[in-house]
């Protein structure tokens, strides 16, 4: 986490199943001078308002560090570290401990590109692109016109 050398030069568009699909993601690369085999997968689900940006080791394959907002989370000593909070790896629990991003992240899980400059900044990583907004749901409907 400490490399200052991360950076992702892509730009970031969620993509989803379909355009009426309430749960969204994204890829990217993180490239650096360490050449650590990094990318970062982002989850939006629109319905419940959850939020995931993971940094995940492609060699394990496994998240090595992460935010989750809008989800309770309870440690695996029992803690309860609340529904926004930060994921880091330990070699006993993997992934499965987190802390409050109480003191790190300050946008609204609403507010994704927001939050992804806060990730960005906490996680060291210089981001070049341009995310994209989340487009808005596009609800199909069925509709008998009466055409006679």
């Amino acid at each position: 986490m400490s490399d200052q050398s991360k950076k992702i030069i892509e730009n970031i568009i969620w993509n989803g199943q379909s355009q009426s699909s309430l749960r969204v993601t994204f890829r990217a690369q993180v490239l650096s001078h360490s050449e650590y085999p990094i990318v970062i997968d982002g989850r939006y689900n629109r319905l419940k308002k959850t939020l995931t940006y993971s940094i995940i080791h492609q060699q394990i394959p496994k998240r090595i560090f992460g935010l989750d907002m809008g989800q309770n989370h309870r440690n695996p000593d029992g803690q309860l570290v609340g529904i926004n909070h930060i994921h880091y790896w330990t070699n006993n629990y993997e992934d499965r401990c987190a802390y409050s991003a109480e003191d790190y992240i300050h946008s609204s899980v609403n507010n994704p590109g927001d939050v992804w400059d806060e990730f960005c900044d906490m996680a060291n990583i210089n981001f070049e692109g341009v995310m994209r907004q989340i487009p808005p749901i596009q609800y199909s409907m069925d509709m008998d016109l009466g055409i006679f």
